[in-house]
């Protein structure tokens, strides 16, 4: 569909003969808006037949009918407004300690953040990095997460509960196209190659955000390796399945980045998220 249309017709009618269970949805913008109430005027309800929508930010959720999305699932890589409590302890920090400073939060994958810091279009960033990126600073705010393997349903090694190297050497990585990582491949596969994963190939997904590698994977296009927290932040667990990791592997720290040569408006706004990452640190006993 054209982005922006309002004629959704076909599409719904498709769906209404489908005896489709769930419908994945990658509509953007305003077609969102005409594409539920169509589904909802038709007798298609989340009940029977929920949607999972891939392009729907927090403050996009917001503004529709509750009426209209009561029932169905969101997939992306954060939210504000739900449940995760490194999310809540960070925003309620600054909500805190900076009342008169809202932030918009934004859902883009960590390499077009770090883009986005660089031309000054983005803040204030929070991904994972292990400080090799130029022109950022960065305070450390968590510890980085252990990755598992995600693979389509009926994917031969969901018969294992724990994958090693050898599981997946004869598999194809799914990962993030070159610009949109914060690391290039060498480095995200140089991470991997240290625990001792290697692969048959490595496939770039069909985009920069988290429901390209999803789709790719559920299509059995290849497998992912990403955190654990994925399957329950993104809904992950209805596209694919996970399987634990042995030897594990480990994410570089969650940081808190910005500009090293920030406009003197943001000065005070990062020395509070500075002492923010700090104390949180603090009280979670890391250094």
């Amino acid at each position: 569909m054209p982005l922006g249309t309002s004629d959704v017709k076909s599409v719904v009618e498709r769906i209404r003969q489908s005896d489709a269970t769930m419908v994945l949805n990658t509509v953007n913008g305003d077609t969102n808006i005409a594409l539920l109430r169509a589904l909802r005027a038709t007798g298609i309800r989340s009940d029977a037949v929920p949607l999972l929508s891939f392009s729907l930010d927090q403050t996009g959720y917001r503004d529709l009918d509750p009426s209209l999305v009561a029932g169905d699932y969101l997939a992306w890589n954060y939210f504000e407004g739900f449940e995760s409590q490194e999310n809540r302890q960070f925003l309620e920090a600054l909500h805190e300690r900076s009342p008169a400073d809202r932030p918009q939060v934004t859902h883009i994958t960590s390499g077009e953040q770090v883009a986005r810091l660089r031309s000054g279009e983005l803040d204030v960033g929070i991904f994972n990095d292990d400080g090799e990126e130029e022109g950022l600073e960065e305070e450390p705010l968590f510890p980085g997460e252990p990755l598992v393997a995600f693979l389509a349903p009926d994917h031969p090694l969901t018969e294992h509960a724990v994958l090693g190297p050898a599981d997946l050497a004869q598999e194809t990585l799914v990962v993030f196209p070159q610009a949109a990582r914060v690391a290039p491949h060498d480095r995200w596969l140089a991470l991997l190659e240290r625990a001792g994963y290697r692969f048959a190939g490595v496939r770039d997904a069909g985009g920069p955000d988290p429901r390209d590698l999803l789709l790719a994977v559920a299509g059995r296009l290849g497998v992912m390796l990403a955190p654990a927290s994925l399957a329950a932040v993104s809904d992950a667990g209805a596209l694919v399945v996970r399987r634990e990791l042995d030897p594990q592997v480990t994410l570089a720290n969650t940081v808190v980045a910005w500009r090293a040569d920030p406009p003197e408006r943001l000065r005070e706004t990062l020395a509070v998220v500075r002492d923010i990452a700090r104390e949180l640190r603090a009280a979670a006993g890391e250094p």
